[in-house]
């Protein structure tokens, strides 16, 4: 079956070269368009020049026949372009429509150039008939002087004949024509500036853009031309290649499997082969009762197709390690338990070659996975907090009672209380958890030898096994200081500031006195009381005796009711 399948898949490869050879052929007669398109771009190229020397301010009659002529040409060209597969396959359609406009823009720009410059034409010789004559005054002659030497393309000029214009002299009603006439041909000259500088300029950035997106276009498709000349020889040899090393691989795959498989088909018990990858190459006849599966099922799967996904094993990690007692997950979904090993079985100068053992483990195996399934859970309910995950009460003080050396620092929120009031109890205990991991993390990341335990509410101890205790508590309260959570809750968003008190107690019980729990409370209600973040248990202490001489006071009390 597999030797099928790798014969198919080579005759695929090489259909697959004879498609993509079939393509770059087709591209050649691409090239030979492109060339085509180019050249008729430079004759749209030639016809835009020839069009922006008609708007030169030296030429008083522009002959807009010839640039008609050169439109009518270029126009055709243009629609051509715009149905060309090519220019659709470049992205240039757009360009080429854009083209068109900007043509268009510009006749109806020279249009209006050449209206306005008839029409000032018609003002001069008006001015020069009716207000020029020998009798006119030395305001008309310099202001008509102006007007004629006047160049529309500077700005500086039409700006200084404006002011020359607003301050003359309209007193007498010759004046006053004279002046509205050349009023008018100043705002001709005005808008003449703005077609040729502005609109003009705007149009020719246009042209310049789409020239250089052209030029992009065309460095572009020949580059990617070459690059698929190189890909496509790159593709064929690569294919060549791996046919052979498929066919290779195949036929020495299959001679070196063959004595591993005759030692499996005589074995009793349940074995999987597999190769460096974990690909199943065969299994033998009790591992196909076991599973379920038909030897062509299995061949070619992975081998976590046999492991329960919810079991997290992890296949490297098995290699050559003891028999593990876990399940196996068959074909109908049922689940068996077996003992699994999985080793090495190749000679350590070859690829590596895997076989899985699977030993049915039985009832009594079951039941003593029950037996110790059942210890971990009830020890996870007697001695795991389940709010935070960390220790309880209960597991701090089995360690104490042990007897262990080290030191309880306990810890307590500054006022947690309060956080009660704004907050309801689902976003209180996110508040907890989260200050349980960052106290984990601060305590990983310093490598402070230290366990953590939650007593209740927002009150914490640590089991100190260090050498330091005054430099990892600074620590310790120094990453929470100013501390704020910000938390993403069901309820909406919290913000939370978290500074703490702490108390340290001695190294060891108080003989027939204060164990380390309690000196470390009594420390931190000093601290407390002290307005002070960290506290260390001394003796004598203060609330400690306070606390006993209360004890002998309550115990006084409640021995003197009794007696009435």
């Amino acid at each position: 079956m597999k030797d099928k399948i790798m014969w198919a898949l080579m005759a695929g490869i090489m259909i697959l070269g004879i498609i993509i050879a079939g393509n770059y052929f087709s591209s050649l007669r691409d090239v030979a368009r492109f060339s085509t398109i180019s050249r008729e771009l430079a004759l749209i190229d030639n016809a835009d020049n020839r069009l922006n020397i008609l708007f030169d301010a030296k030429i008083a009659r522009r002959d807009f026949s010839i640039a008609n002529a050169d439109m009518r040409g270029i126009y055709q060209v243009l629609q051509a372009l715009q149905k060309d597969k090519i220019i659709d396959k470049i992205g240039l359609s757009s360009d080429v429509r854009a083209i068109g406009s900007a043509f268009s823009d510009k006749i109806s720009l020279l249009d209006e150039l050449g209206a306005l410059n008839s029409q000032n034409l018609i003002l001069f010789q008006s001015l020069q008939q009716k207000f020029l004559s020998s009798g006119a005054s030395a305001q008309r002659a310099n202001l008509y002087s102006q007007i004629l030497g006047l160049n529309y393309k500077n700005r500086s000029e039409i700006s200084a004949l404006k002011s020359a214009l607003e301050s003359a002299d309209a007193s007498s009603p010759d004046e006053a024509a004279f002046i509205g006439i050349a009023r008018q041909i100043l705002r001709n000259f005005e808008r003449q500036n703005i077609i040729v500088s502005d609109n003009l300029s705007l149009l020719n950035e246009r042209f310049v853009s789409l020239r250089e997106r052209f030029y992009y276009a065309s460095e572009e498709f020949y580059g990617s031309f070459m690059q698929m000349t190189m890909l496509y020889t790159a593709v064929f040899l690569s294919f060549l290649l791996l046919t052979y090393i498929i066919n290779s691989n195949a036929l020495r795959s299959k001679r070196a499997l063959a004595p591993y498989r005759a030692l499996c088909k005589q074995a009793g018990e349940a074995i999987v082969l597999a190769d460096q990858s974990f690909k199943i190459l065969y299994a033998n006849k009790s591992a196909l009762s076991l599973s379920g599966y038909e030897q062509s099922e299995l061949e070619g799967s992975d081998l976590g197709v046999l492991m329960p996904k919810d079991k997290g094993i992890e296949l490297p990690a098995m290699v050559n390690k003891s028999a593990k007692d876990t399940r196996l997950l068959r074909k109908n979904g049922e689940l068996a338990d077996v003992s699994l090993r999985l080793a090495n079985i190749a000679a350590a100068s070859k690829p590596p070659l895997y076989a899985l053992y699977a030993h049915d483990i039985g009832e009594r195996e079951i039941m003593k996975l029950a037996l110790a399934s059942a210890k971990e859970s009830l020890n996870n309910q007697v001695y795991i907090d389940h709010l935070t995950g960390q220790g309880n009460e209960a597991a701090l003080y089995e360690l104490i009672n042990a007897e262990k050396t080290g030191v309880a620092i306990y810890i307590t929120i500054v006022n947690f209380a309060n956080l009660r009031l704004f907050y309801k109890a689902e976003t209180t205990n996110e508040i907890l958890r989260s200050f349980a991991r960052t106290l984990a993390m601060c305590i990983e990341s310093h490598e402070i030898k230290a366990s953590i335990f939650r007593i209740q509410s927002d009150e914490f101890c640590l089991f100190y096994d260090g050498l330091n205790v005054a430099r990892d508590v600074e620590i310790i309260n120094k990453y929470f200081t100013d501390k704020v959570f910000n938390l993403h809750t069901t309820e909406g968003f919290a913000s939370a500031p978290l500074n703490i008190t702490m108390g340290v107690s001695e190294r060891a019980d108080v003989a027939g006195g204060a164990n380390r729990v309690f000196q470390a409370v009594m420390a931190m209600y000093e601290a407390q009381s002290k307005n002070e973040h960290v506290g260390f248990y001394s003796r004598p202490n203060a609330i400690e005796e306070k606390y006993l001489q209360n004890q002998i006071m309550i115990n006084t009390i409640q021995n003197a009711i009794k007696k009435n």
